[in-house]
């Protein structure tokens, strides 16, 4: 199979297991300039590729958008979201990311969202002293 398929269904996965919801590659790049892979590698403590943008819409909670860059590594993942919308609609994805082991923090109007999963078990297992540490770094550099 080819690499690249493999390293966009993986993303697609990870993104889509992470918010419920269908994804699509995004051109906007400005969420995967927060922190550089280098960054999170040393963050996390295990090499990761570059990121990749997805822009998410969430039909839980209509109008609001996301910016999630996804981070692959062999045993480690990273998914860092940024999310406009109202305070209802932040509420919901707030919800939902958390319910799925993200760690969240608002910065003025915008959720911000880290979850960092070990994939050494072939199950992806939330690392949430790992996911509060990319947070702090992510929000130290908005």
């Amino acid at each position: 199979m080819d690499k690249r398929l493999v390293r966009e269904t993986a993303v697609f996965a990870l993104v889509g297991g992470l918010f419920f919801l269908p994804a699509f590659a995004s051109a906007e790049p400005a969420v995967c300039s927060i922190l550089s892979p280098v960054q999170v590698s040393s963050i996390i403590g295990a090499h990761v590729g570059s990121g990749v943008a997805i822009t998410r819409s969430d039909p839980a909670a209509p109008g609001a958008i996301g910016h999630a860059c996804a981070y692959l590594g062999e045993s480690r993942s990273v998914v860092l979201g940024l999310y406009r919308g109202s305070s209802a609609q932040l509420a919901r994805i707030k919800q939902i990311n958390e319910h799925g082991g993200s760690v969240t923090a608002m910065h003025g109007d915008t959720l911000v969202s880290v979850l960092v999963t070990d994939t050494n078990s072939g199950a992806r297992t939330p690392d949430r002293p790992a996911s509060k540490k990319l947070l702090a770094a992510a929000l130290s550099k908005l």
